[in-house]
């Protein structure tokens, strides 16, 4: 069986989730570093602009397609409240 006592001479404490941020940064480090070495930095920097400008794109898209249904829907209303109206 293994011995769990460790014989230290420092021990480090601090917060839990204060270590999780510490251990997000550092995989967030190695994981850079690690496709820079591979050569694949760029490539990923290129998908991140490319994600971005098709976030942009729906983005647009939406907002057209509410502008254009708002304005289909006020013409749809002023042609029924001519028709009620009698056409004046």
């Amino acid at each position: 069986m293994m011995d769990r006592h460790c014989e230290c001479t420092e021990v480090v404490t601090m917060p839990r989730e204060e270590f999780r941020e510490l251990l997000e940064e550092a995989a967030r480090q190695g994981a850079e570093k690690a496709l820079i070495e591979a050569g694949v930095s760029d490539a990923v920097k290129l998908a991140r602009r490319v994600d971005g400008i098709s976030d942009a794109f729906w983005r647009a898209f939406i907002g057209l397609l509410v502008v254009g249904l708002g304005t289909a829907l006020w013409q749809g209303m002023k042609a029924v409240a001519t028709l009620k109206t009698g056409g004046s």
